[in-house]
């Protein structure tokens, strides 16, 4: 059993620094060893001081205040200590420490390496800092060489880490951290080994970064084929982990293809036209979700880039014109993908094109030797360059420049860094100027810099090459140049081979390698891959699509959608017997606005609603499946209202809706190659989609057939840049949509009043091809039409 002894009253200073107490009995304390330790503090009772400074027994409750170190050692009990100076590592200061370390200690996870661990010491952070505390962690050793080394402990800096890291690495290892080449595995469930060509890059070429590209394949499949590739790069020299990068993975179209399992989302523009900055971050935080599902944790696309030039073939990847705006916006979006800890689930983004690649000379794509130039004829540059800085500000990680050279001029930007008169007429990845003065200098960027793809090779578009402004130097001179610039790492790039013959020449020196290889490594380390790089594949089908996922893109898509069009009700159309005011009547098209949208949907099972035919991109098989929530589908009816119908023409004239999905207009540039890009024409006329126009006739003519008809024709414009819209309008469309990859269940329940329409427009639509031409490149908002600015969009009430 415990024993008590007396509480002991101090009564003041001795001399010598002795504390005189006494007890209110003088009764020496017991302890029964029930704990195995004996107590050790020699007590003296009454008013002699206790003078060994040892106090060690907790068993008992003891009081200790004789002005010594008190350090317990049992447990049974715990002491207090009412008076004697605590031990430096048992300080607030130094606990919070201890304890702030052994709640950050992260998952471990090594197929090859194990963990091991190890005593983190530190200087006392209380009072004196020549006492050392230390704390004993687990960490995992990334060499395999059982004792701890500075890289492996995740207690240091991203950056503390990296420079030790470099430290060990050869030079060829160092190297291998420039590429970030597209690998070609398609992993099946079947087999999701690592292909032979990938295992090559990851072993002989000793890459660490590189692009899937398998959008196509299971979730579960490319979960498991990502950990195989961690396992690979685990087993080699360092353990160094693989960063697995993709390009935009949640929209389809114009370009880019969603990756299967994926949840739906717009294009960036179609975010930037919900109008609401939640809808942005939730979609990263969606984004982060997915690609972590699989061990992707670097994503491609990102885009700083004001859509300014409505020619812009990159428009729709934009989040608009306005810079402010765009700044805003990309900020929230960066909040949602990267988190506040890139190490615990946070996707890394590579934000492009600095300084801006929405100032294409006429809108061309930059890809292209007529496009190679950069303009900012209305001096804009700001901006542009600005949204970077803003991004930077919100934490960015990875720039990628711009394939176009600043065309000069007289422009000056960031308080005279940037001089237009002088600037080196050579591409944004081989232009020191930009990306050292510039973005690193100026705007504070200590990150990773990814060139983008085809800059070091020849130039032509099959393959991608852009050498703008270098065009004469060798591959190898081309590499040193942009390193030299600043570039750390280059996208596309599977082979080492150029940038090691810079070496040999003289022209990449080891300072320079080290600092690429270093801000790489750094990113690395933030991601925390050296912790744990793997995934669960067995949860990865459960991580994406998710039911809060897929409703968050609905209602992203349901709220992207801009009408721009919705003309007066005709008289007595729709009405029900009554005069088209009534609300809640789902028998007075447009819900008591007199307008022709949002479309009666009916009530099914009760009341059929209004008819509608569909033509152009609709699903028709799929629109079948669900047209009883709409209304009367009329593209299969023999009657309607009674009256036979046997032809199209005749189910168009007779409907209540013609309900048109059509693409945005493009009209192939034959410079593009592989490329397949539009040029710089908005207008149907004359392009390679000039059907849509014979589609909007075709229905015109039919309609004008039956001079009863009342049939309304509501199109919907689809993806890509806004097209010269007043070629639509002649046709007597009464209703008119811009949606940026949005489905036709969106589409269909925003028209019919199933949800409320609220998208407003982030760009402005020009009023012809000649206004496009005549607008300033650089400039938001110039030459326009009066009618479609940015910002502009109606809305609509559902019943």
């Amino acid at each position: 059993m415990t024993r008590h002894f007396p509480l002991r009253i101090c009564l003041g200073l001795l001399a010598g620094g002795l504390l005189a107490c006494s007890d209110d009995g003088g009764t020496k304390p017991v302890d029964d060893g029930a704990d195995g330790t004996s107590p050790v503090d020699t007590f003296v009772p009454d008013t002699v001081a206790d003078t060994d400074g040892t106090i060690a027994d907790t068993d008992l409750p003891d009081v200790d205040t004789g002005g010594d170190t008190f350090v317990p050692t049992d447990t049974d009990v715990i002491d207090t200590d009412t008076g004697g100076p605590v031990a430096e590592c048992d300080k607030a200061a130094n606990v919070a420490h201890r304890n702030s370390l052994l709640a950050a200690q992260p998952v471990l996870e090594g197929r090859s390496r194990g963990p091991i661990t190890a005593a983190v010491s530190w200087a006392s952070l209380a009072d004196d800092d020549t006492e050392s505390c230390s704390v004993t962690l687990s960490f995992k050793d990334s060499n395999g060489n059982g004792s701890l080394d500075a890289y492996e402990n995740w207690t240091l800096t991203p950056a503390e880490r990296a420079a030790d890291l470099v430290a060990r690495m050869s030079p060829a290892e160092k190297l291998g951290l420039t590429l970030h080449p597209y690998t070609t595995d398609a992993p099946t469930l079947a087999n999701n080994a690592v292909a032979a060509a990938t295992s090559t890059l990851v072993t002989a070429q000793h890459a660490r970064f590189g692009v899937t590209t398998a959008v196509t394949k299971p979730i579960s499949a490319r979960a498991t084929w990502a950990n195989n590739l961690q396992e690979l790069c685990e087993g080699e020299n360092l353990g160094i982990p693989f960063v697995i990068s993709a390009a935009g993975a949640h929209s389809a179209g114009d370009g880019r293809s969603k990756t299967s399992g994926f949840s739906r989302w717009p294009h960036e523009l179609g975010l930037a036209a919900a109008d609401d900055l939640g809808v942005i971050e939730t979609f990263g935080g969606v984004a982060a979700q997915e690609y972590g599902a699989i061990g992707i944790r670097l994503a491609l696309d990102v885009s700083a880039d004001l859509a300014t030039d409505p020619r812009a073939f990159a428009e729709p990847f934009t989040f608009g014109e306005d810079d402010a705006a765009v700044a805003t916006a990309l900020g929230r979006y960066l909040k949602g993908l990267q988190g506040d800890d890139l190490a615990t689930g946070g996707v890394a983004a590579v934000v492009g094109h600095y300084p801006g690649a929405g100032a294409t000379v006429g809108g061309l794509d930059p890809r292209l030797a007529k496009g190679k130039h950069l303009v900012f004829p209305g001096g804009a540059f700001d901006d542009h360059a600005g949204v970077f800085e803003a991004a930077i500000d919100a934490g960015a990680v990875v720039v990628m420049p711009a394939y176009g050279i600043p065309k000069t001029g007289s422009w000056t930007g960031l308080g005279g860094v940037v001089d237009g008169a002088t600037i080196e007429q050579v591409g944004a990845s081989f232009n020191k100027t930009l990306l050292t003065d510039a973005l690193r200098g100026h705007g504070g960027f200590d990150g990773m810099v990814l060139a983008p793809r085809g800059v070091l090779e020849d130039a032509g578009t099959s393959p991608l090459g852009a050498p703008w402004g270098v065009e004469s130097l060798t591959k190898a001179q081309r590499a040193a140049k942009a390193v030299g610039a600043g570039v750390d790492q280059f996208l596309g790039l599977a082979d080492p081979a150029p940038l090691a013959a810079a070496k040999t020449a003289g022209d990449l020196t080891d300072a320079q390698l080290d600092a690429a290889a270093t801000r790489a490594l750094t990113l690395m380390f933030r991601l925390g891959l050296f912790e744990d790089p793997y995934v669960d594949p067995s949860a990865a089908n459960a991580l994406v699509n998710t039911d809060p996922s897929y409703r968050a893109g609905l209602n992203a898509m349901n709220r992207s959608m801009v009408l721009l069009v919705n003309a007066d009700k005709p008289a007595g159309w729709l009405n029900s017997g009554g005069d088209g005011t009534q609300t809640g009547d789902k028998g007075n098209a447009g819900n008591g606005s007199l307008k022709i949208l949002p479309a009666p949907p009916g009530e099914p099972y009760v009341r059929a609603g209004c008819s509608y035919f569909i033509l152009g991109d609709f699903d028709l098989d799929y629109v079948r499946s669900v047209s009883a929530g709409y209304g009367e589908l009329t593209n299969d009816a023999t009657e309607i209202d009674g009256v036979p119908v046997t032809t199209p023409e005749q189910r168009i004239a007779r409907s209540d809706y013609v309900f048109i999905r059509v693409p945005a207009a493009c009209t192939a540039d034959p410079d593009a190659g592989a490329l397949t890009t539009c040029g710089p024409s908005l207008t149907y006329a004359g392009s390679e989609n000039a059907d849509v126009l014979d589609l909007l006739g075709y229905v015109r003519d039919a309609i004008d057939a039956l001079p009863s008809s009342q049939t309304q024709i509501v199109v919907g414009v689809d993806g890509g840049r806004a097209p010269v819209v007043s070629e639509v309008l002649g046709y007597g469309v009464t209703g008119l949509y811009m949606t940026w990859s949005v489905t036709d269940k969106v589409f269909l329940d925003v028209a019919f009043g199933i949800v409320n329409g609220s998208g407003k427009l982030p760009v402005g639509i020009p009023l012809s091809n000649a206004a496009a031409a005549s607008q300033l490149e650089d400039v938001a908002g110039d030459g326009q039409h009066a009618t479609f600015v940015r910002g502009f969009g109606l809305t609509t009430t559902a019943f």
